[in-house]
């Protein structure tokens, strides 16, 4: 074999390795993609969230009064259908599962419950729960906002085996919003979070 057709199938045999290196590469970073995504909770599960939480905290007086009505579900049936629209797929259940109920605490704050549809993932939620006082309509905006709270019971998925829940919550401390991740199980029925210290 002269030099020249000896460098000509090196240089091919690089080139087709090179390619396929690039072809394995692509499937693998692929597959490792849909393996995390599959894990992780759907966007239009998280952007609901996401916006119930805008909404709340940008006009307090309006979306909790809105809560204590009969008219409660359906806005939140329609911000969950804003929502899937922009980033969802399925409406399975939406009519019968998405629930609001308001429970009065021991300490008289009202907590606004709303009922998810069965979450299948990981970070995907339960129920909320909006807190506030009865006197919020009263409170200036600053003081309104700080007094809100936003709990959400999410399906937890990770190494813990002793709970199968994950209670977080969204308020404004120091001026800012927070989030707090607490690390721990809490019921999913209506009557034992009443029950909760909130």
């Amino acid at each position: 074999m002269s030099p020249f057709t000896s460098v000509l199938l090196w240089g091919l045999v690089i080139v087709l390795g090179w390619l396929g290196l690039g072809v394995l590469r692509r499937k693998l970073g692929t597959a490792l993609r849909q393996s995390i995504l599959a894990k992780m909770p759907r966007t239009d599960r998280i952007t609901f969230v996401f916006r119930l939480r805008e909404l709340l905290f940008s006009d307090p007086h309006r979306f909790t009064a809105l809560l204590q009505t009969d008219q409660a579900a359906i806005w939140v049936r329609s911000v969950w259908r804003e929502m899937n629209e922009k980033f969802g797929d399925e409406e399975k259940g939406l009519e019968t599962v998405m629930e609001v109920e308001n429970v009065k605490l021991r300490d008289g704050r009202l907590i606004a419950v709303i009922k998810m549809p069965p979450p299948e993932q990981s970070g995907e939620a339960y129920i909320l729960g909006i807190v506030f006082p009865p006197a919020i309509s009263e409170m200036d905006v600053l003081e309104a906002r700080k007094s809100l709270r936003l709990f959400v019971l999410n399906r937890f998925g990770g190494p813990d085996d002793t709970r199968d829940t994950d209670l977080c919550a969204w308020m404004i401390q120091r001026g800012k919003m927070q989030h707090l991740t607490y690390n721990v199980d809490a019921p999913k029925d209506v009557a034992e979070l009443g029950e909760l210290g909130w």
